[in-house]
């Protein structure tokens, strides 16, 4: 758990930046270690040291990488430089850390950097409100809750509200409602068509405000109404959990091998209420394999869309939702 000051510092620190550049004009090499250099001025871009740094190259030029990473040095620099070569003299962001590169990215996707995404958050939250996690890695990426949005559904059990920042390179900004159960740590992303900043033909400025907007939105009117429908969930009875199980883990693309873990799990429910069923479901989030897997994110929006739309308008058999 960190506070906003705490990602915020960090942020700071990490001070990522970009360049725009024609992959044509460098050439690939392993002398020294993994380096793009320009062919004009000499300069490198270290491939080899960040995590993506090298998958990313390859998979822009349509290099498998695994495949790539087995060739002798020799033969790989060749692979490499043959599609360089092809590229053309068009433009292309890399994102950086010092000269270590992350990233490569179309020049009309957006890439709006962390400390300019960390900046907004500092305008909107406390320096003491909360982030259960974040991520600068290819991005920003910040799951941030406060104290002052809460509700207590049971007594002993409060959930707190706030938002999910994603500000991917080269992926459209999102701003999400995200709920956070304290007594168990269960995160809840609700996403929705709203969720997603303008960014055609906005500048870097203008969709930093959009992100803003859409966080004081969430804020003022949607995470209160979204507390309001958790608590309103505690009354409602389910007359079929196990179907409302596998409605629910299908639409939200929750594997069989997982569904059936928590159906076995049903098992044990002493309540039936949509409350007591979506708990168990996103408690399994906290579950051997699943942190770093898909299905965790999976988890996290069953999870956070059930709060959105569960509240009776569901057949009593299959679990369908009667919304049209």
């Amino acid at each position: 758990m960190f506070t906003v000051q705490e990602m915020i510092d960090e942020t700071m620190r990490y001070k990522n930046s970009y360049d725009s550049v024609v992959l044509a004009d460098f050439t690939y090499s392993e002398a020294g270690g993994q380096l793009l250099t320009d062919k004009h001025n000499g300069y490198s871009y270290d491939v080899g040291t960040a995590t993506d740094g090298f998958d990313n190259l390859s998979k822009h030029l349509g290099v498998p990488s695994k495949l790539a990473m087995k060739l002798p040095p020799k033969m790989r620099e060749d692979l490499i430089n043959h599609f360089l070569e092809q590229e053309s003299n068009k433009e292309v962001n890399i994102t950086l850390n010092n000269n270590i590169m992350l990233g490569i990215h179309n020049s009309n996707k957006p890439l709006i950097m962390q400390n300019k995404v960390a900046e907004m958050i500092s305008t909107v939250f406390k320096p003491t409100d909360n982030v259960s996690k974040f991520s600068l890695v290819n991005g920003f990426q910040a799951f941030i809750h406060t104290p002052e949005l809460y509700v207590d559904a049971r007594p002993g059990d409060r959930t707190q509200g706030g938002v999910y920042v994603s500000s991917l390179f080269g992926e459209v900004p999102t701003v999400s409602v995200y709920m956070e159960r304290l007594v168990c740590s269960n995160g809840m992303v609700a996403l929705s068509e709203y969720d997603k900043v303008r960014v055609t033909g906005q500048s870097n400025s203008e969709i930093i405000e959009n992100m803003k907007l859409l966080t004081n939105l969430a804020l003022d009117s949607t995470i209160p109404d979204y507390l309001n429908n958790w608590k309103k969930m505690t009354t409602i009875k389910s007359t079929n959990p196990e179907q409302l199980i596998h409605r629910l883990a299908k639409e939200n693309g929750i594997n069989s091998k997982l569904e059936s873990s928590i159906m076995e799990a049903a098992s044990s429910l002493t309540n039936d209420s949509y409350y007591d069923i979506v708990n168990l479901i996103t408690s399994f989030q906290h579950a051997d394999g699943i942190e770093g897997s898909n299905q965790l994110e999976k988890l996290q929006v069953l999870g956070g869309n059930a709060i959105r739309d569960l509240g009776g308008h569901r057949c009593n058999n299959c679990q369908h939702s009667l919304e049209i």
